[in-house]
C-alpha cells in the first residue's frame, strides 16, 4: 500500500502549520517543484526559522532507532508528534500561499548548511530531506542519495530569498527514477 505524507512546521515545540487536505499525497508528489502541499511550509519558514518534518503515516512502525528522526525522539514523544500532525483538523488547510520559493535558499541552522534552490529543476529537496518514515510504502523515494532522506528532519530550517552567511553550501542530486 501507499504511504501518505504531511509536512509540518514547529516552533518552540508547538505545531504551527501542517499541510493537510483531502487526498493526501505520496512523498514523491510532495517533492516535485510546484506542489501545492509544499508551498505553505516554504512560506511559513520564510525569514522565520522553524523545525520542519514531513511525517509519513507509516512512520511510527517499526520504531527501532535506525532512522535519523528516531534518534532525535523517544518512541513515545514521536507518537505524540505523529498524533498531533495526523489528527489535525483538515478544515485548517489554507492551500498554496502563492510563494515563489524556488528563487531562494533553504538554510539549515542546525547543521550550518544551505541549499540554493535554483540548482534544482525537478525535485524540491525540502520534503525529502525532512521525511520521517521513507521506504515503508508505495510512492516513497527510491533513487540516488536515498540514505540522505530524512537527515534534516526536525532541524531548524529557514527559507530566504538571499543568503550570504558563513554556512557551507550543499547540493543533493535527488532524481525521480
Amino acid at each position: 500500500m501507499g504511504q501518505y505524507w504531511q509536512g509540518a512546521a514547529f516552533k518552540d515545540g508547538y505545531l504551527i502549520r501542517t499541510c493537510v487536505r483531502p487526498g493526501h499525497l505520496k512523498l514523491i508528489e510532495h517533492s516535485r517543484i510546484g506542489s501545492i502541499d509544499t508551498a505553505p511550509i516554504h512560506n511559513i519558514i520564510e525569514n522565520k526559522p522553524c523545525n520542519v518534518a514531513w511525517i509519513g503515516d507509516y512512520s511510527t512502525t517499526p520504531y527501532d532507532g535506525s532512522e535519523p528522526y528516531q534518534r532525535k525522539f523517544p518512541k513515545k514523544k514521536f507518537a505524540e508528534i505523529y498524533d498531533e500532525v495526523w489528527n489535525r483538523d483538515a478544515s485548517k488547510f489554507v492551500g498554496s500561499l502563492g510563494i515563489s520559493y524556488y528563487a531562494g535558499f533553504l538554510i539549515n541552522h542546525s547543521k550550518q548548511r544551505y541549499i540554493d534552490l535554483s540548482d534544482y529543476e525537478e525535485v524540491d529537496p525540502l520534503p525529502l530531506l525532512t521525511a520521517c518514515g521513507n521506504d515503508r510504502g508505495g510512492g516513497d523515494y527510491h533513487g540516488p542519495l536515498e540514505k540522505r532522506i530524512g537527515t534534516w528532519a526536525f532541524d531548524e530550517l529557514e527559507f530566504s530569498k538571499s543568503y550570504n552567511g558563513p554556512y557551507k553550501k550543499v547540493f543533493y542530486a535527488f532524481e525521480f527514477c
